[in-house]
């Protein structure tokens, strides 16, 4: 702050080698005193004191921003509708609690941009934040968590979270840094969507000649893609089994891909739809939007499968509204801005020293053709 005063003083007095800056700590307060020609007293001060109350303004808001703390968030991502909204929450949490944002993540969700995911994971180590945010894309960040328990830096676990081995590493060694988590319960929210869907096809079940088959495509193997895949299946066949016109008629098959890449998510899909799938789960937004493209470049081969997300996006909203063909019976949404902020408020609750904060999970929201346009009035389903 001497520093700024001494630019500004000079750049208003006649007699610049004259100005003089000093500072005197007194404990967390800081006083600058600024010396200038007598002949320039009135060029600092102004009429009734107004340049002075400039000055000390402009100094009060630069170490109002110079004492302010980082919330670092690393995520999967940035660009996805998703990501963007977890973001938007996270910035309106640092500004209700006064802290800055640094928000960063690779351009892709696959294991296979770990070594981008982990080079911006360090650049924001590197500004010494107050507290971490974290969704890791794979395994691989044990190096991460570590520096960061070293460095008394609290991190919030978010979404999909850290991945288990990780978490393990560092427990196995004692320098595990996470404090709590931040999550849609993906098993329930899934497990509501299958229960959701099998009212949507119960008489088709009824109606069917033989086994109804369902299926989910899983888009990677981290506790949140088995969840949702599992969630869903399960959510299905409890209901599908207590009914006695549907027990024993269901079975289900999941399909794992370890990403998009190569059109894995469609190859998924032609795996499931040639073994007679029904009903098709796609268990996140990546999935369902090739699996959709997939879909309109068929000629009709889908036509008579029905299908549920889990996520929400541009595509998804078409899905749902498009007339006729393959029809998407409805989706699974997070609220994902809530996530971004509570995940932003737990991780300066760590930083200014509160323990035991317990974990926070969202609650997965079923939208469909019925109350689409409320879900997007309120902010939960989003294009992107």
């Amino acid at each position: 702050m001497k520093e700024l005063v001494e630019v500004i003083a000079k750049a208003l007095v006649d007699n610049p080698s004259e100005v003089v800056v000093s500072e005197k700590e007194d404990g967390k307060n800081v006083t600058v005193e600024l010396h200038v020609a007598a002949s320039d007293m009135g060029k600092v001060i102004g009429k009734q004191g107004r340049i002075a109350k400039a000055i000390r303004a402009v100094v009060k808001a630069a170490a109002s921003k110079e004492d302010k703390k980082v919330i670092a968030v690393i995520a999967k991502n940035e660009t996805v509708s998703f990501w963007k909204s977890i973001k938007q929450g996270c910035q309106e949490a640092c500004e209700d609690y006064g802290y800055e944002l640094s928000f960063r993540g690779p351009e892709n969700e696959s294991p296979s941009f770990l070594s981008q995911a982990l080079s911006l994971a360090k650049t924001q180590l590197s500004n010494n934040p107050a507290a971490i945010g974290m969704a890791s894309i794979c395994e691989g960040f044990t190096d991460i968590l570590t520096y960061a328990y070293d460095n008394n830096i609290p991190i919030v676990e978010f979404d999909s979270g850290v991945y288990a081995a990780d978490k393990e590493m560092v427990n196995a060694i004692g320098k595990n840094p996470i404090i709590n988590s931040v999550s849609t319960d993906s098993y329930e929210a899934a497990r509501m969507g299958g229960q959701k869907a099998y009212e949507l096809v119960r008489e088709d079940i009824i109606n069917c000649e033989g086994i109804y088959l369902i299926g989910a495509v899983q888009y990677e193997e981290s506790k949140t893609a088995q969840d949702r895949a599992n969630g869903f299946v399960d959510g299905f066949l409890e209901s599908a089994n207590v009914d006695p016109q549907t027990a024993g008629k269901c079975e289900s098959r999941i399909e794992i891909k370890p990403d998009g890449l190569n059109n894995n998510y469609q190859l998924a899909l032609e795996s499931l739809t040639e073994r007679g799938a029904k009903l098709v789960f796609l268990a996140n937004l990546s999935s369902a939007e090739q699996c959709y493209d997939a879909i309109l470049a068929s000629s009709g081969r889908y036509d008579d499968v029905k299908f549920v997300s889990f996520d929400t996006g541009t595509k998804l909203i078409e899905w749902i509204r498009k007339q006729g063909g393959a029809k998407l019976l409805g989706a699974i949404a997070q609220d994902s801005r809530l996530m971004g902020y509570k995940t932003v408020e737990c991780a300066i609750k760590a930083y200014n020293g509160e323990t035991n904060i317990e974990n926070v999970s969202i609650d997965g929201i079923w939208y469909d053709a019925s109350n689409i346009d409320e879900m997007i009035e309120k902010g939960i389903v989003f294009e992107g």
